[in-house]
């Protein structure tokens, strides 16, 4: 049994538009190799995770759906655990409404409990009038991400917070965020590695989705600058990471280990491990 497990975000750090990045295949790899459970993020919610794992699996990153997990799926099995039956209208398409549908949650178009902000391709002035008006009838607003803007083959578009803010200037709700850094997210995530949190480890490009998440939950929190993120824009932050490193092919499973091991004992290994 592994004594840490390891959450991997995917854009940015595995990969991005333009392909794999710098040792991500062995890093992964390795990971298999030693038995190290694993678990890869992504606060996309247009990409279904069989899409994901198949696009990463041809990149030749040996990751299984069950090792990816998503907003979109946080996001289905926060409602369907708050609510039974809940009644959703949904901004969104792809991901969001395959999760959705995986736990027994059929979008409506009248009279929702919730309103779900999701990536999409198809958003019109109509729809968003219509999640207005029920929200101002009091359905709830709940979002996927609360990021500005996203990445595309075609470069950045806007994502779902723009959206969002539109939506609670109009009707002054406040949205809640299920994507990362979401405690709710980041916790179940590690639920599914089985693994406690002073022996998880988060590895992100993102200062404020992965690493102000996995410092919340008491994570090892590992910055990687192969993202969008510069040494600058680092300093306006007042919370820092584990560790930075430039991408995955400066470090290894080997070193992690190495720091994982030298861990004061805590109650959390004694639980753990005995």
């Amino acid at each position: 049994m592994s004594k840490f497990g390891v959450l991997l975000d995917i854009d940015g750090v595995l990969c991005d538009q333009l392909g794999l990045m710098a040792g991500a295949k062995e890093f992964v790899n390795a990971l298999v190799k030693k038995n190290i459970p694993f678990m890869c993020l992504s606060n996309n919610s247009l990409k279904k995770r069989t899409d994901m794992s198949e696009h990463l699996r041809s990149l030749g990153l040996p990751v299984d759906v069950e090792q990816i997990y998503t907003s979109a799926m946080a996001t289905a099995r926060f409602l369907a655990k708050q609510t039974k039956n809940p009644r959703v209208y949904v901004l969104g398409s792809g991901g969001l409404t395959t999760a959705l549908e995986k736990n027994n949650i059929t979008p409506v178009d009248s009279r929702p409990d919730y309103v779900i902000v999701g990536e999409g391709r198809d958003y019109t002035l109509e729809m968003l009038d219509v999640a207005i008006k029920f929200l101002k009838e009091g359905a709830r607003l709940v979002t996927v991400n609360m990021d500005n803007q996203r990445s595309t083959a075609f470069g950045l578009r806007s994502g779902c917070g723009s959206i969002v803010k539109l939506l609670e200037d109009e009707t002054n709700k406040k949205a809640l965020n299920l994507g990362k850094p979401s405690p709710l997210m980041l916790r179940s995530a590690r639920k599914l590695l089985g693994m406690r949190a002073s022996f998880t480890v988060m590895i992100g490009d993102h200062m404020e989705n992965d690493i102000y998440g996995g410092i919340q939950l008491g994570y090892y929190s590992i910055m990687v600058m192969s993202g969008r993120a510069t040494a600058e824009e680092m300093k306006n932050y007042s919370f820092l990471p584990d560790k930075v490193i430039n991408s995955l092919d400066d470090f290894s499973v080997e070193e992690l280990e190495e720091i994982i091991n030298e861990k004061p004992i805590d109650e959390d290994y004694l639980i753990t491990f005995g």
